[in-house]
């Protein structure tokens, strides 16, 4: 070996315990990142199907009338009382 190449394996070797640091920890990254990018199209496709199915549903129109005559009847009886008063 020339020692060009003993001077980078011995320098290699003295940062061993640093360069195992920085790779597990890219590695740790790399994971990280491919879960998030695995729940966010999982996430995406999700809220596809749903908007898709709820496109599709039929939409049922309700029509709800109130009848206030009772509050009315109420009304006109307090006001004739306070009137008496």
């Amino acid at each position: 070996m020339s020692q060009k190449k003993v001077d980078a394996y011995k320098e290699e070797k003295k940062n061993r315990q640093q360069i195992m640091k920085k790779e597990k920890m890219t590695r740790r990254l790399e994971a990280f990142a491919a879960v998030v990018i695995c729940i966010a199209l999982v996430a995406w496709f999700s809220i596809a199907v749903v908007m898709h199915a709820r496109a599709s549903a039929p939409v049922e129109t309700v029509t709800t009338s109130l009848d206030l005559g009772a509050m009315d009847d109420y009304s006109a009886k307090l006001e004739a009382l306070a009137a008496e008063e």
